[in-house]
């Protein structure tokens, strides 16, 4: 997983051949300095690896230290405070949580399993922190299948892949402010990976011979997509 701030900086969840640090990227360097030594467990046949990180506003950086914690769904997501040595704080933990993403409020949204009710849904942590609110639920669990993907774009509208792992995956679109019902950008297809850039959705779609990934665009947020990178490695069943 990684992301990037508003100057340029990236942040990197990486392995380190036993466990996962958060390393940040100064801009246009290729040396990173490790930010938190996580330590996070690994346990790649179960799933247990670091799923998603973000960057707010004011540089804190939120990290899901992996996916599902076990059948107890012992997930956490934590904050890394800039302003304070990346000190670490816990945001959400005893979940099983797939995604996260950042609004131009700092607001904190992630892709958060219902376990009572066999669903994941999108909840909301106003100014990355408190209880959380769901604000849209219904998105798939089963079989290998979540959501795999949360991002804004610039009119604040959210996107969200809902069941990476079928041949029936979705590209939702969320409409701000109440981000209360979805419309569907695209689906039918496998999707593993999204990123906005304006009002332009990116995705990692399987190609039609599942052999590798394509990245797809729809141009702010509609339309069929069009081929922007072909041919992206699988390694194993997905990216």
């Amino acid at each position: 997983a990684a992301t990037q701030d508003a100057t340029g900086n990236i942040y990197v969840v990486e392995f380190d051949g036993a466990t996962f640090d958060v390393v940040r990227y100064p801009k246009g360097s290729l040396t990173g300095t490790i930010i938190y030594d996580a330590n996070f467990g690994y346990n790649n046949s179960a799933g247990e690896v670091p799923a998603d990180i973000e960057v707010d506003q004011n540089g804190d950086v939120y990290v899901i230290t992996h996916r599902t914690g076990g059948s107890g769904g012992n997930g956490e997501i934590l904050k890394l405070d800039a302003s304070n040595s990346w000190s670490v704080s816990s945001v959400a933990s005893g979940a099983q949580y797939t995604a996260i993403a950042i609004d131009a409020n700092n607001d904190l949204f992630a892709c958060q399993l219902d376990a009572g009710n066999n669903e994941y849904d999108i909840v909301k942590y106003t100014g990355g922190t408190g209880s959380g609110t769901a604000i849209y639920n219904g998105l798939t669990y089963g079989s290998g299948s979540y959501p795999w993907g949360l991002d804004f774009d610039s009119n604040n509208h959210l996107y969200v892949l809902n069941s990476f792992n079928s041949s029936n995956g979705q590209i939702l679109k969320l409409t701000s402010p109440s981000y209360s019902s979805a419309s569907v950008v695209s689906s039918g297809g496998k999707y593993t990976g999204l990123a906005v850039s304006g009002e332009d959705v990116f995705v990692f779609e399987e190609n039609s011979g599942a052999t590798a990934y394509d990245v797809m665009k729809y141009a702010n947020g509609s339309g069929s997509g069009s081929l922007t990178w072909s041919n992206v490695t699988i390694s194993g069943s997905f990216l």
